[in-house]
């Protein structure tokens, strides 16, 4: 089985520089594919034509190109498709993001001695997996957030204890 998928030049500059496309999202989601700094919509478009693959097939360019060739050409057909995934420049999905982070805020390191380790903790690779956003997408988010890593893991500072850092240092700079 073959799906095509309609690239605008910026995505297939990517992909002819070696990056790659990523294709997040869980079973119950919407998937949207990413690149290293955007993320975009993927639907299936219908067409009325029939689109045909041919693994060497030459664009109309190419063959223009080369004006030399009067041949008539037999193809190979590998197959064959009447819709196409279409891709829609679209915002990342970054609730979730958040959501994930209030689950286990930190509030310092003598309650986290105490606290039996029940709440899940996330790592950048976690969020890549979890969260339909690019990578630069998420790690901008992670910034917004005021997000900071603990021990390998992103966290958000709960309120109470960012208060009493912000009040250590005032102490500080005081005395």
């Amino acid at each position: 089985d073959y799906c095509l998928l309609q690239l605008e030049p910026e995505l297939c500059h990517e992909l002819e520089a070696g990056r790659s496309l990523v294709i997040r999202g869980e079973k119950n989601e919407h998937a949207v594919i990413c690149s290293k700094d955007k993320t975009y919509d993927m639907k299936i478009a219908d067409t009325s034509n029939m689109l045909l693959f041919i693994p060497s097939g030459e664009t109309p360019e190419q063959l223009r190109a080369d004006k030399a060739t009067t041949n008539v050409l037999h193809p190979e057909i590998a197959g064959f498709s009447n819709h196409f995934w279409e891709l829609r420049r679209c915002r990342p999905k970054l609730k979730k993001l958040k959501r994930l982070l209030l689950e286990n805020s930190y509030e310092g390191p003598d309650s986290e001695k105490e606290r039996i380790d029940t709440n899940s903790k996330y790592t950048t690779e976690d969020f890549l997996d979890l969260v339909q956003a690019s990578e630069e997408e998420i790690m901008h988010q992670l910034k917004v957030l005021k997000a900071c890593q603990v021990q390998g893991y992103w966290r958000i500072l709960d309120f109470d204890y960012e208060m009493k850092l912000l009040n250590h240092v005032t102490q500080l700079i005081y005395s």
